[in-house]
């Protein structure tokens, strides 16, 4: 008997193909359930190679076991994301790994969907509770499409089953060693950046307690030095030249400066260590305590604006804080007359303070480098400066979680707005 010219069509286009592989024979025997209309079922068997075995999947499952809408909108899905993953894969590999982990569950539907849910930022958890969600349905619904489809021939019907058991060993098997590798990996990176943390702050505290010892133990001996040059100053009496006076005097103000500067060391190191006890600290009184203190002549006069403050911190904080912002407005004031002003803003969980003046402000090229330890902005013979001042004020701040603005006001002197938590009043 001849083939029929049905039968012989089907048989010269097959044979066109190039090495028809088992994705293609599986297809060419559920290709009726696909309601393909518009092309051809050769064509589409044609073309398989080059669509995504997702989607062929997706359009398998979708056609037989869903409403139309419901699946449209899965091919919908997983033709976009095929898409996007391959015409823009520079942007996927950069927004989908930003931690370097990358790890993606392989299997029928879900990896490029995996892909793309990762590459949105989805957390670990929602995206792999995502693709348990999407592997169970997939399976549901393969399970009830093969057992409701009529397969007449035995040894097909155990392939198919054999072929889905598989399937859904494989996809189960994958999904819980990417979460066992996913695991591993988040406590191989949490015991490392433990580690790392414990290192740095074991050489923070190595590096405090050099400082401390260094400042404390270094001033004796300066002490020493400059009681001793009184002492030949004072020996001497009338018999010392002008040129030994002016000698001895350069080296009693050097040992000096460098006294003040273990000093402002010290005070540096034990930011966070001297805290004890809290106080109620009323802030117009110390800056009132602070301004008297530095005996500065009657020309530079104190402003405090604002409403009366008190506050419930530690003291030391505060008077470090206030005294190295004042005095660094008065020590760098350069005109007759002038003001400094202290303005004091409480709001509900914060305080900003804002200490401004009319000096000769500081250029905008230098407002981060002068909070560095050992900065001045004055050659060191010309104005005594340990360059210690604005360090202070930085690190109290960071220690205390707060922030600093350095800029200048209307008459262009410096302007530091200090923002601080409150410590609320029962602690």
């Amino acid at each position: 008997m001849k083939p029929s010219t049905e039968t012989a069509s089907r048989g010269r286009v097959a044979s066109k193909l190039p090495n028809p592989t088992q994705l293609d024979l599986f297809f060419r025997h559920f290709i009726p359930k696909l309601k393909v209309t518009s092309l051809s079922k050769d064509t589409v068997l044609k073309h398989l190679r080059f669509i995504p075995y997702d989607v062929l999947v997706v359009l398998f499952v979708g056609q037989i076991m869903l409403p139309v809408w419901a699946a449209l909108a899965l091919v919908a899905v997983n033709v976009g994301t095929w898409w996007c993953y391959h015409r823009i894969p520079q942007f996927l590999r950069r927004v989908s790994e930003p931690d370097g982990e990358g790890i993606l569950i392989s299997g029928p539907i879900v990896e490029n969907f995996a892909r793309f849910i990762h590459s949105c930022g989805v957390h670990h958890r929602a995206h792999y509770g995502l693709m348990f969600a999407m592997m169970a349905g997939f399976h549901a619904s393969m399970t009830g499409g093969l057992w409701g489809l009529s397969i007449s021939s035995g040894t097909l019907q155990i392939l198919a089953w054999s072929s889905y058991a598989a399937l859904l060993f494989i996809d189960f098997v994958m999904y819980w060693v990417s979460l066992r590798t996913l695991q591993e990996l988040r406590e191989d990176k949490l015991r490392e950046a433990n580690r790392y943390t414990n290192e740095l702050k074991r050489s923070n505290e190595e590096l405090e307690q050099f400082a401390y010892i260094a400042s404390h133990d270094l001033r004796a001996p300066l002490r020493a030095i400059i009681n001793l040059s009184k002492w030949i100053e004072h020996d001497i009496g009338e018999n010392c030249s002008p040129e030994t006076r002016e000698h001895l005097a350069l080296l009693q103000t050097r040992t000096q400066r460098m006294d003040n500067l273990l000093q402002d060391l010290l005070r540096y190191a034990r930011i966070g260590r001297d805290e004890t006890t809290m106080d109620r600290i009323d802030l117009y009184e110390m800056v009132r305590d602070i301004f008297e203190s530095h005996q500065i002549e009657n020309t530079l006069h104190l402003v405090v604006k604002g409403p009366r403050v008190q506050v419930t911190d530690y003291e030391i904080t505060y008077f470090l804080l206030l005294s190295n912002l004042i005095g660094n407005a008065i020590k760098h004031h350069d005109k007759p007359e002038g003001q400094i002003v202290v303005t004091f803003e409480p709001k509900k969980e914060h305080l900003v303070i804002i200490v401004e003046d009319d000096g000769p402000g500081i250029p905008a090229e230098y407002r981060q480098k002068v909070f560095e330890v050992f900065t001045t902005l004055d050659r060191r013979d010309q104005k005594e400066a340990a360059g210690m001042g604005l360090a202070i004020v930085r690190k109290i701040i960071h220690h205390k979680k707060g922030k600093i603005v350095l800029d200048e006001n209307d008459s262009g002197g410096a302007r530091f707005v200090i923002t601080l938590p409150l410590v609320p009043a029962g602690v």
